[in-house]
Protein backbone atom coordinates (compact mmCIF):
# COMPACT_ATOMS: atom_id res chain seq x y z
CA UNK A 1 0.00 0.00 0.00
CA UNK A 2 1.51 3.52 -1.07
CA UNK A 3 1.39 6.41 1.37
CA UNK A 4 -1.14 7.86 -1.06
CA UNK A 5 -3.18 5.19 -0.38
CA UNK A 6 -2.48 4.92 3.38
CA UNK A 7 -4.02 9.00 3.35
CA UNK A 8 -6.73 7.86 1.40
CA UNK A 9 -7.72 5.00 3.84
CA UNK A 10 -7.05 7.50 6.68
CA UNK A 11 -9.37 10.07 5.19
CA UNK A 12 -12.15 7.70 4.13
CA UNK A 13 -11.46 6.71 8.10
CA UNK A 14 -11.87 9.77 9.68
CA UNK A 15 -14.81 11.18 7.33
CA UNK A 16 -16.62 7.75 8.59
CA UNK A 17 -16.29 8.74 12.17
CA UNK A 18 -16.50 11.93 12.05
CA UNK A 19 -20.01 11.13 10.69
CA UNK A 20 -21.16 8.58 12.48
CA UNK A 21 -19.97 10.73 15.59
CA UNK A 22 -22.07 13.98 14.48
CA UNK A 23 -25.36 12.06 14.01
CA UNK A 24 -24.74 9.55 16.79
CA UNK A 25 -23.00 11.51 19.37
CA UNK A 26 -25.45 13.36 21.41
CA UNK A 27 -28.28 10.37 20.94
CA UNK A 28 -29.57 9.83 24.48
CA UNK A 29 -30.96 6.50 25.12
CA UNK A 30 -34.31 6.20 27.01
CA UNK A 31 -35.49 3.71 29.26
CA UNK A 32 -38.21 3.12 32.30
CA UNK A 33 -36.99 -0.18 34.51
CA UNK A 34 -40.92 -0.73 35.74
CA UNK A 35 -43.38 -1.55 33.15
CA UNK A 36 -45.28 1.20 31.62
CA UNK A 37 -47.69 1.85 29.08
CA UNK A 38 -45.42 2.61 26.65
CA UNK A 39 -44.07 0.63 24.04
CA UNK A 40 -40.84 -1.40 23.74
CA UNK A 41 -38.58 1.09 22.96
CA UNK A 42 -39.58 4.16 25.05
CA UNK A 43 -39.68 1.65 28.22
CA UNK A 44 -37.16 0.01 30.42
CA UNK A 45 -38.63 -3.55 32.27
CA UNK A 46 -35.70 -4.36 34.21
CA UNK A 47 -36.70 -3.93 37.83
CA UNK A 48 -34.03 -2.63 40.15
CA UNK A 49 -31.89 -4.69 42.12
CA UNK A 50 -32.88 -3.29 45.54
CA UNK A 51 -35.83 -1.78 47.09
CA UNK A 52 -38.22 -1.99 44.00
CA UNK A 53 -41.86 -2.11 45.40
CA UNK A 54 -44.99 -3.84 43.98
CA UNK A 55 -45.24 -2.58 40.43
CA UNK A 56 -49.04 -2.28 40.42
CA UNK A 57 -48.63 -0.41 43.34
CA UNK A 58 -46.37 1.84 42.20
CA UNK A 59 -49.10 2.45 38.85
CA UNK A 60 -52.04 3.45 41.00
CA UNK A 61 -50.00 5.13 42.60
CA UNK A 62 -48.59 7.97 40.03
CA UNK A 63 -50.78 10.48 40.11
CA UNK A 64 -51.22 10.85 43.89
CA UNK A 65 -47.88 13.41 43.80
CA UNK A 66 -50.12 16.07 42.08
CA UNK A 67 -52.62 15.94 44.62
CA UNK A 68 -50.31 16.15 47.68
CA UNK A 69 -48.49 18.14 45.75
CA UNK A 70 -50.24 20.48 43.41
CA UNK A 71 -48.98 23.70 41.70
CA UNK A 72 -52.49 25.55 41.77
CA UNK A 73 -52.35 28.95 42.85
CA UNK A 74 -56.46 28.97 43.44
CA UNK A 75 -56.59 29.54 46.60
CA UNK A 76 -58.48 31.58 48.63
CA UNK A 77 -57.01 35.22 49.95
CA UNK A 78 -54.69 34.64 52.79
CA UNK A 79 -51.89 36.45 54.55
CA UNK A 80 -48.89 35.65 52.67
CA UNK A 81 -45.34 36.36 53.38
CA UNK A 82 -42.23 36.21 50.97
CA UNK A 83 -38.94 35.40 52.66
CA UNK A 84 -35.98 36.19 50.55
CA UNK A 85 -32.88 33.61 50.84
CA UNK A 86 -29.50 34.90 50.00
CA UNK A 87 -26.90 32.28 49.36
CA UNK A 88 -23.68 33.65 48.67
CA UNK A 89 -20.77 32.00 46.85
CA UNK A 90 -18.54 32.10 49.70
CA UNK A 91 -18.61 31.63 53.52
CA UNK A 92 -16.98 34.61 53.85
CA UNK A 93 -18.96 37.15 51.20
CA UNK A 94 -22.31 38.46 51.47
CA UNK A 95 -22.17 40.37 48.35
CA UNK A 96 -20.90 37.91 45.81
CA UNK A 97 -24.30 36.39 45.19
CA UNK A 98 -25.11 32.31 43.91
CA UNK A 99 -28.56 32.25 44.23
CA UNK A 100 -31.08 34.66 45.18
CA UNK A 101 -34.42 32.57 46.14
CA UNK A 102 -38.00 33.66 47.65
CA UNK A 103 -39.79 31.24 49.55
CA UNK A 104 -44.01 31.74 50.08
CA UNK A 105 -45.90 31.37 52.99
CA UNK A 106 -48.59 30.51 50.79
CA UNK A 107 -48.21 26.99 49.65
CA UNK A 108 -44.60 26.55 51.03
CA UNK A 109 -43.12 26.23 47.74
CA UNK A 110 -40.25 27.80 45.72
CA UNK A 111 -41.53 30.55 43.81
CA UNK A 112 -37.85 31.76 42.51
CA UNK A 113 -34.45 31.14 42.08
CA UNK A 114 -32.51 33.20 40.43
CA UNK A 115 -28.70 32.85 39.58
CA UNK A 116 -26.92 35.99 39.70
CA UNK A 117 -23.41 34.49 37.80
CA UNK A 118 -25.44 32.98 34.76
CA UNK A 119 -27.17 35.29 32.25
CA UNK A 120 -29.77 34.34 29.96
CA UNK A 121 -28.74 34.23 26.50
CA UNK A 122 -31.98 33.46 24.98
CA UNK A 123 -33.35 36.40 22.38
CA UNK A 124 -35.91 37.69 24.96
CA UNK A 125 -33.86 37.24 28.34
CA UNK A 126 -31.14 39.53 29.53
CA UNK A 127 -31.02 38.69 32.94
CA UNK A 128 -29.96 36.34 35.77
CA UNK A 129 -31.38 32.86 35.17
CA UNK A 130 -34.27 32.13 37.27
CA UNK A 131 -34.46 27.96 37.65
CA UNK A 132 -38.39 28.62 38.82
CA UNK A 133 -40.44 29.97 36.40
CA UNK A 134 -43.13 27.54 37.77
CA UNK A 135 -42.90 27.30 41.59
CA UNK A 136 -41.50 24.32 43.23
CA UNK A 137 -43.08 22.20 46.10
CA UNK A 138 -46.07 24.01 46.46
CA UNK A 139 -47.52 22.43 49.33
CA UNK A 140 -51.94 21.77 48.99
CA UNK A 141 -53.92 20.25 51.27
CA UNK A 142 -56.08 22.91 52.81
CA UNK A 143 -59.35 21.30 52.93
CA UNK A 144 -60.37 23.37 49.69
CA UNK A 145 -57.81 22.04 47.17
CA UNK A 146 -55.74 25.65 47.48
CA UNK A 147 -52.25 25.71 49.17
CA UNK A 148 -51.45 25.68 52.27
CA UNK A 149 -51.14 28.68 54.12
CA UNK A 150 -47.95 28.22 56.54
CA UNK A 151 -46.92 30.69 58.72
CA UNK A 152 -42.60 31.34 60.00
CA UNK A 153 -40.95 33.21 62.44
CA UNK A 154 -38.08 33.72 59.80
CA UNK A 155 -37.25 37.23 59.21
CA UNK A 156 -37.91 38.18 55.93
CA UNK A 157 -34.86 38.48 54.29
CA UNK A 158 -32.75 35.36 55.38
CA UNK A 159 -28.85 35.24 54.22
CA UNK A 160 -27.83 31.34 54.27
CA UNK A 161 -24.47 30.22 56.65
CA UNK A 162 -23.00 26.52 57.25
CA UNK A 163 -26.42 25.23 57.19
CA UNK A 164 -29.24 28.29 57.89
CA UNK A 165 -33.08 27.16 58.16
CA UNK A 166 -36.29 28.49 57.21
CA UNK A 167 -38.84 27.11 59.09
CA UNK A 168 -42.39 27.05 57.71
CA UNK A 169 -45.73 25.66 60.31
CA UNK A 170 -49.23 25.21 60.03
CA UNK A 171 -51.13 23.14 62.79
CA UNK A 172 -49.29 20.04 63.26
CA UNK A 173 -47.01 20.09 60.32
CA UNK A 174 -43.58 21.54 59.67
CA UNK A 175 -41.78 21.98 56.67
CA UNK A 176 -38.14 23.27 57.11
CA UNK A 177 -35.72 24.13 54.44
CA UNK A 178 -31.79 23.89 54.78
CA UNK A 179 -29.68 26.29 53.16
CA UNK A 180 -25.65 26.30 52.80
CA UNK A 181 -23.22 28.93 51.42
CA UNK A 182 -21.15 28.27 48.22
CA UNK A 183 -24.27 25.30 47.47
CA UNK A 184 -26.65 24.85 45.05
CA UNK A 185 -28.11 22.40 46.73
CA UNK A 186 -30.57 22.29 50.15
CA UNK A 187 -32.60 20.49 51.97
CA UNK A 188 -36.39 19.89 52.23
CA UNK A 189 -38.73 17.70 55.29
CA UNK A 190 -41.61 18.06 55.32
CA UNK A 191 -43.53 15.82 58.25
CA UNK A 192 -47.24 16.17 56.66
CA UNK A 193 -45.85 15.17 52.99
CA UNK A 194 -45.66 12.53 50.95
CA UNK A 195 -44.00 13.65 47.78
CA UNK A 196 -41.77 16.38 46.42
CA UNK A 197 -42.85 17.67 42.77
CA UNK A 198 -40.92 20.17 40.41
CA UNK A 199 -43.35 22.13 38.34
CA UNK A 200 -43.70 21.39 34.64
CA UNK A 201 -42.04 24.49 33.02
CA UNK A 202 -40.62 25.38 35.52
CA UNK A 203 -36.98 25.80 33.80
CA UNK A 204 -36.95 28.31 31.19
CA UNK A 205 -35.24 28.40 28.05
CA UNK A 206 -31.87 30.11 28.47
CA UNK A 207 -29.73 29.62 24.75
CA UNK A 208 -30.27 31.17 21.71
CA UNK A 209 -32.16 29.45 19.20
CA UNK A 210 -32.11 25.68 20.52
CA UNK A 211 -33.17 22.73 19.38
CA UNK A 212 -36.81 22.54 21.27
CA UNK A 213 -37.25 18.48 20.35
CA UNK A 214 -33.92 17.69 22.33
CA UNK A 215 -33.42 20.50 24.53
CA UNK A 216 -35.49 19.63 27.79
CA UNK A 217 -35.81 15.94 29.16
CA UNK A 218 -35.95 14.26 32.39
CA UNK A 219 -33.31 12.19 33.56
CA UNK A 220 -33.10 9.54 37.16
CA UNK A 221 -30.83 7.42 38.07
CA UNK A 222 -32.16 3.46 38.74
CA UNK A 223 -29.61 0.57 37.96
CA UNK A 224 -27.72 3.23 35.48
CA UNK A 225 -28.58 6.83 34.21
CA UNK A 226 -30.66 7.25 31.97
CA UNK A 227 -32.90 10.33 30.02
CA UNK A 228 -35.81 10.55 28.05
CA UNK A 229 -36.56 13.41 25.95
CA UNK A 230 -39.30 16.00 27.01
CA UNK A 231 -41.28 15.47 23.61
CA UNK A 232 -41.48 11.73 24.45
CA UNK A 233 -43.31 12.24 27.92
CA UNK A 234 -46.76 12.56 27.93
CA UNK A 235 -48.38 10.73 30.97
CA UNK A 236 -47.21 10.61 34.50
CA UNK A 237 -44.78 7.58 33.45
CA UNK A 238 -43.24 5.78 36.82
CA UNK A 239 -39.12 5.38 37.15
CA UNK A 240 -39.07 2.87 39.74
CA UNK A 241 -36.95 3.30 42.41
CA UNK A 242 -34.68 5.75 41.79
CA UNK A 243 -31.75 7.51 43.33
CA UNK A 244 -32.45 10.78 42.21
CA UNK A 245 -34.57 11.97 39.36
CA UNK A 246 -34.33 15.24 37.80
CA UNK A 247 -35.61 18.45 34.77
CA UNK A 248 -33.18 19.49 32.69
CA UNK A 249 -32.22 21.61 29.96
CA UNK A 250 -28.87 21.60 27.82
CA UNK A 251 -27.31 23.40 30.92
CA UNK A 252 -29.24 23.82 34.10
CA UNK A 253 -31.28 21.42 36.14
CA UNK A 254 -33.40 20.79 39.06
CA UNK A 255 -32.66 17.71 40.89
CA UNK A 256 -34.37 15.47 43.53
CA UNK A 257 -32.12 13.11 45.40
CA UNK A 258 -33.34 11.09 48.01
CA UNK A 259 -32.02 11.47 51.77
CA UNK A 260 -28.49 9.33 52.52
CA UNK A 261 -28.11 7.71 49.29
CA UNK A 262 -31.46 5.75 49.62
CA UNK A 263 -33.86 4.59 46.68
CA UNK A 264 -37.50 5.94 46.65
CA UNK A 265 -40.27 6.04 43.68
CA UNK A 266 -39.96 8.48 41.24
CA UNK A 267 -42.46 9.88 38.34
CA UNK A 268 -42.14 12.55 35.49
CA UNK A 269 -44.54 13.88 33.07
CA UNK A 270 -45.02 16.47 30.32
CA UNK A 271 -47.57 17.46 28.37
CA UNK A 272 -45.68 19.54 26.37
CA UNK A 273 -42.40 18.43 24.69
CA UNK A 274 -41.34 22.38 24.19
CA UNK A 275 -41.61 22.65 28.15
CA UNK A 276 -39.16 21.11 31.36
CA UNK A 277 -41.03 18.21 32.29
CA UNK A 278 -42.59 17.74 36.02
CA UNK A 279 -40.97 15.36 38.18
CA UNK A 280 -41.63 13.82 41.52
CA UNK A 281 -39.92 12.08 44.40
CA UNK A 282 -42.14 10.03 46.86
CA UNK A 283 -40.72 11.01 49.93
CA UNK A 284 -41.57 13.44 52.80
CA UNK A 285 -37.50 14.34 53.37
CA UNK A 286 -35.02 15.27 50.20
CA UNK A 287 -32.10 16.68 49.03
CA UNK A 288 -32.37 19.35 45.76
CA UNK A 289 -29.72 20.35 43.46
CA UNK A 290 -30.73 23.62 41.59
CA UNK A 291 -28.24 25.03 39.01
CA UNK A 292 -26.08 24.15 36.70
CA UNK A 293 -24.90 20.56 35.00
CA UNK A 294 -21.48 20.99 36.03
CA UNK A 295 -19.60 17.85 36.38
CA UNK A 296 -17.45 18.99 39.35
CA UNK A 297 -20.41 20.03 41.35
CA UNK A 298 -22.35 17.30 40.65
CA UNK A 299 -19.91 14.87 41.03
CA UNK A 300 -19.08 16.14 44.79
CA UNK A 301 -23.33 15.60 45.26
CA UNK A 302 -22.51 11.69 44.81
CA UNK A 303 -25.20 9.54 44.09
CA UNK A 304 -23.76 9.41 40.53
CA UNK A 305 -25.14 12.41 40.03
CA UNK A 306 -22.11 13.08 37.59
CA UNK A 307 -23.08 10.43 35.08
CA UNK A 308 -25.55 13.61 33.84
CA UNK A 309 -22.70 15.45 32.40
CA UNK A 310 -22.08 13.01 28.96
CA UNK A 311 -18.90 13.09 28.05
CA UNK A 312 -19.61 9.58 25.75
CA UNK A 313 -19.31 6.52 25.07
CA UNK A 314 -17.16 4.76 28.23
CA UNK A 315 -13.46 4.90 26.53
CA UNK A 316 -14.43 8.60 25.05
CA UNK A 317 -15.96 9.32 28.35
CA UNK A 318 -12.63 8.09 30.45
CA UNK A 319 -10.50 10.72 28.08
CA UNK A 320 -13.23 13.68 28.48
CA UNK A 321 -13.17 13.36 32.17
CA UNK A 322 -9.17 13.68 31.70
CA UNK A 323 -9.61 16.73 29.26
CA UNK A 324 -12.01 18.26 31.68
CA UNK A 325 -9.91 17.83 34.62
CA UNK A 326 -6.55 19.34 32.58
CA UNK A 327 -8.58 22.22 31.01
CA UNK A 328 -10.72 22.43 34.49
CA UNK A 329 -7.41 22.26 36.93
CA UNK A 330 -4.37 22.73 35.42
CA UNK A 331 -5.47 25.54 33.07
CA UNK A 332 -7.39 27.21 35.54
CA UNK A 333 -4.73 30.58 36.02
CA UNK A 334 -5.72 31.16 32.11
CA UNK A 335 -9.07 32.82 32.24
CA UNK A 336 -10.07 32.87 27.96
CA UNK A 337 -10.88 29.62 27.39
CA UNK A 338 -9.89 29.86 23.95
CA UNK A 339 -6.24 30.12 24.87
CA UNK A 340 -6.80 26.99 26.84
CA UNK A 341 -7.85 25.04 23.93
CA UNK A 342 -5.09 26.29 21.63
CA UNK A 343 -2.80 25.41 24.66
CA UNK A 344 -4.71 21.31 24.77
CA UNK A 345 -3.86 21.09 21.21
CA UNK A 346 -0.12 22.57 21.71
CA UNK A 347 0.57 19.62 24.64
CA UNK A 348 -1.53 16.95 22.61
CA UNK A 349 0.44 17.33 19.20
CA UNK A 350 3.56 17.24 20.93
CA UNK A 351 3.11 14.78 23.51
CA UNK A 352 2.38 12.22 20.15
CA UNK A 353 5.58 13.89 18.39
CA UNK A 354 7.56 10.50 18.69
CA UNK A 355 4.76 9.11 16.90
CA UNK A 356 4.45 11.38 14.29
CA UNK A 357 8.36 11.44 13.82
CA UNK A 358 7.89 7.26 13.14
CA UNK A 359 5.05 8.32 10.58
CA UNK A 360 7.10 10.71 8.72
CA UNK A 361 10.25 8.45 8.49
CA UNK A 362 7.86 5.47 7.31
CA UNK A 363 6.71 8.05 4.63
CA UNK A 364 9.77 9.44 3.27
CA UNK A 365 11.12 5.26 3.13
CA UNK A 366 7.35 4.50 1.06
CA UNK A 367 7.75 6.88 -1.39
CA UNK A 368 11.62 5.73 -1.86
CA UNK A 369 10.33 2.37 -2.48
CA UNK A 370 7.93 3.58 -4.77
CA UNK A 371 9.42 2.36 -8.05
CA UNK A 372 10.20 -1.35 -6.46
CA UNK A 373 6.30 -1.46 -5.44
CA UNK A 374 5.41 -0.11 -8.93
CA UNK A 375 7.27 -3.16 -10.40
CA UNK A 376 6.18 -5.55 -8.21
CA UNK A 377 2.79 -4.86 -8.97
CA UNK A 378 3.51 -4.71 -12.85
CA UNK A 379 5.16 -8.18 -12.34
CA UNK A 380 2.48 -9.95 -10.57
CA UNK A 381 -0.59 -8.17 -12.32
CA UNK A 382 -1.95 -11.53 -12.63
CA UNK A 383 -2.00 -12.81 -9.40
CA UNK A 384 -2.80 -10.88 -6.45
CA UNK A 385 -2.05 -12.96 -3.97
CA UNK A 386 1.95 -13.45 -4.96
CA UNK A 387 1.73 -9.84 -5.23
CA UNK A 388 0.55 -9.58 -1.57
CA UNK A 389 3.11 -11.78 -0.58
CA UNK A 390 5.92 -10.15 -2.28
CA UNK A 391 5.11 -6.69 -1.31
CA UNK A 392 4.27 -8.06 2.81
CA UNK A 393 8.77 -9.11 2.25
CA UNK A 394 9.62 -5.94 0.64
CA UNK A 395 8.16 -3.90 3.37
CA UNK A 396 9.93 -6.22 5.92
CA UNK A 397 12.98 -6.41 4.44
CA UNK A 398 13.20 -2.49 4.37
CA UNK A 399 11.34 -2.14 7.67
CA UNK A 400 8.16 -0.40 6.51
CA UNK A 401 4.89 -0.22 8.22
CA UNK A 402 2.36 0.75 5.71
CA UNK A 403 -0.24 1.39 7.98
CA UNK A 404 2.72 3.47 10.27
CA UNK A 405 1.67 6.93 8.81
CA UNK A 406 -2.28 5.94 9.71
CA UNK A 407 -1.17 5.76 13.37
CA UNK A 408 -1.31 9.34 14.58
CA UNK A 409 -4.55 10.54 13.36
CA UNK A 410 -6.21 6.89 14.54
CA UNK A 411 -4.90 8.13 18.06
CA UNK A 412 -6.09 11.33 17.52
CA UNK A 413 -9.70 10.44 17.06
CA UNK A 414 -10.47 9.25 20.06
CA UNK A 415 -8.92 12.75 22.02
CA UNK A 416 -11.20 14.38 19.18
CA UNK A 417 -14.29 12.87 19.84
CA UNK A 418 -13.86 13.35 23.83
CA UNK A 419 -12.72 16.95 23.25
CA UNK A 420 -16.23 17.23 20.74
CA UNK A 421 -18.18 15.64 24.43
CA UNK A 422 -16.63 17.73 26.35
CA UNK A 423 -17.26 21.35 24.61
CA UNK A 424 -20.75 20.63 23.65
CA UNK A 425 -21.48 19.46 27.42
CA UNK A 426 -19.15 21.73 29.49
CA UNK A 427 -21.33 24.51 30.76
CA UNK A 428 -18.31 26.38 31.75
CA UNK A 429 -17.75 27.22 27.75
CA UNK A 430 -21.47 28.51 27.82
CA UNK A 431 -20.98 31.67 26.62
CA UNK A 432 -17.08 31.94 26.90
CA UNK A 433 -15.77 33.78 24.24
CA UNK A 434 -12.54 33.79 22.42
CA UNK A 435 -10.94 36.54 19.86
CA UNK A 436 -13.56 39.49 18.29
CA UNK A 437 -16.81 37.87 16.83
CA UNK A 438 -16.05 34.27 17.99
CA UNK A 439 -18.07 34.82 21.44
CA UNK A 440 -19.29 31.59 22.38
CA UNK A 441 -16.52 28.42 21.88
CA UNK A 442 -19.60 25.85 22.59
CA UNK A 443 -21.75 27.21 19.54
CA UNK A 444 -20.96 26.98 15.85
CA UNK A 445 -18.75 30.09 14.71
CA UNK A 446 -20.76 32.04 12.07
CA UNK A 447 -19.08 35.15 10.51
CA UNK A 448 -21.62 35.54 7.35
CA UNK A 449 -24.96 33.86 8.53
CA UNK A 450 -27.59 32.82 5.47
CA UNK A 451 -30.76 33.39 7.87
CA UNK A 452 -31.62 29.90 6.63
CA UNK A 453 -29.98 26.72 6.42
CA UNK A 454 -28.03 25.88 3.68
CA UNK A 455 -26.89 21.93 2.68
CA UNK A 456 -27.17 21.77 6.60
CA UNK A 457 -25.18 24.69 7.61
CA UNK A 458 -26.93 28.01 8.69
CA UNK A 459 -23.59 30.21 7.89
CA UNK A 460 -19.89 30.70 7.32
CA UNK A 461 -17.38 30.51 9.59
CA UNK A 462 -13.50 31.53 9.60
CA UNK A 463 -12.17 28.67 11.42
CA UNK A 464 -13.63 26.38 9.63
CA UNK A 465 -12.50 27.73 6.46
CA UNK A 466 -8.44 28.19 7.98
CA UNK A 467 -8.78 24.59 9.24
CA UNK A 468 -9.89 23.85 5.97
CA UNK A 469 -7.15 25.66 4.03
CA UNK A 470 -4.18 24.48 6.71
CA UNK A 471 -5.48 21.11 6.20
CA UNK A 472 -5.31 21.58 2.57
CA UNK A 473 -1.63 23.13 2.12
CA UNK A 474 -0.46 20.03 4.56
CA UNK A 475 -2.08 16.94 2.16
CA UNK A 476 -1.09 19.05 -0.63
CA UNK A 477 2.93 18.75 0.49
CA UNK A 478 2.56 15.11 0.98
CA UNK A 479 0.88 13.99 -1.58
CA UNK A 480 3.00 13.32 -4.82
CA UNK A 481 0.93 10.72 -6.97
CA UNK A 482 -1.13 12.53 -9.54
CA UNK A 483 -3.93 10.24 -9.19
CA UNK A 484 -4.05 11.37 -5.50
CA UNK A 485 -3.83 14.99 -6.03
CA UNK A 486 -7.78 15.42 -5.91
CA UNK A 487 -7.53 13.95 -2.19
CA UNK A 488 -5.98 17.22 -1.45
CA UNK A 489 -8.77 19.25 -2.39
CA UNK A 490 -12.00 16.75 -1.34
CA UNK A 491 -10.65 15.78 2.49
CA UNK A 492 -10.32 19.41 3.44
CA UNK A 493 -13.75 20.29 1.57
CA UNK A 494 -15.58 17.16 3.08
CA UNK A 495 -14.07 18.57 6.91
CA UNK A 496 -14.79 22.31 6.21
CA UNK A 497 -18.27 21.15 5.44
CA UNK A 498 -18.24 19.07 9.26
CA UNK A 499 -16.52 21.62 10.83
CA UNK A 500 -19.24 24.28 9.50
CA UNK A 501 -21.23 22.52 11.92
CA UNK A 502 -19.01 21.62 15.17
CA UNK A 503 -18.74 23.90 18.07
CA UNK A 504 -16.25 27.05 17.69
CA UNK A 505 -13.73 25.11 20.43
CA UNK A 506 -13.47 22.10 18.30
CA UNK A 507 -12.51 24.19 15.15
CA UNK A 508 -10.03 26.40 16.94
CA UNK A 509 -8.42 22.82 18.45
CA UNK A 510 -7.83 21.08 15.18
CA UNK A 511 -6.48 24.39 13.33
CA UNK A 512 -4.19 24.59 15.90
CA UNK A 513 -3.46 20.63 15.43
CA UNK A 514 -3.21 21.05 11.12
CA UNK A 515 -0.87 24.46 11.70
CA UNK A 516 1.57 22.95 14.40
CA UNK A 517 1.86 19.43 12.57
CA UNK A 518 2.39 21.86 9.24
CA UNK A 519 5.64 22.94 11.15
CA UNK A 520 6.83 19.93 12.90
CA UNK A 521 6.47 18.56 9.20
CA UNK A 522 8.81 20.96 7.40
CA UNK A 523 11.41 20.44 10.13
CA UNK A 524 11.54 16.53 10.45
CA UNK A 525 11.61 16.48 6.13
CA UNK A 526 14.40 18.76 6.28
CA UNK A 527 16.23 16.67 8.90
CA UNK A 528 15.64 13.44 7.32
CA UNK A 529 17.72 12.54 4.01
CA UNK A 530 16.46 13.64 0.67
CA UNK A 531 15.85 9.47 -0.08
CA UNK A 532 16.04 6.34 2.34
CA UNK A 533 18.18 3.96 1.18
CA UNK A 534 16.60 0.78 -1.05
CA UNK A 535 18.02 -1.92 -2.86
CA UNK A 536 16.83 -1.12 -6.41
CA UNK A 537 18.13 -4.71 -7.45
CA UNK A 538 15.08 -6.19 -8.96
CA UNK A 539 13.84 -9.30 -6.46
CA UNK A 540 13.43 -12.87 -8.29
CA UNK A 541 13.27 -16.04 -7.05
Amino acid sequence: MSDQQRLLLAAVLMSLVLMAGWMLGSRRTAAVNVDAPADAEETHSETPAEGTGDIANAESTADSPAVSDSVSMDAPTVPERRICVRIPAGSGSEDDLLVEATILTLGGGIDSWVMPGWRDLSEEGDSSIDLAEAPWFVASGDGNGGPVAFESDSPDTVTAGEATTVVLRTGTRTRTYTFHAGSYSFEIEDDGAESFTVSQGAIPVTESRPDMSRYFSAAWFAEKHRSKKSSSLEESLPLGRVLWVASRSRYFTVMLLAEEGGRVDGYAFSSEGTNSPAITLSCSAARVYAGPVDYDRLHALGSRTDTMVDFGWPLIRWIGKLIHLFMTRILAPVSNWGVRIVILSAVMKFAMMPLSIHSTRSMKKMQAMQPLVLELQKKYANDPMRQREELSKLYKTHGVNPAGGCLPLLLQMPIFFALYRVLENSVALRGAGFVLWITDLSKPEILLPFGTSILGITGIGLLPLLMGAAMYFQQKSTITDPAQKSMATIMPIMMTWFFMRFPAGLSLYWFVNNIIGIVEQRLLLRRQPAAVAVETTRHRR
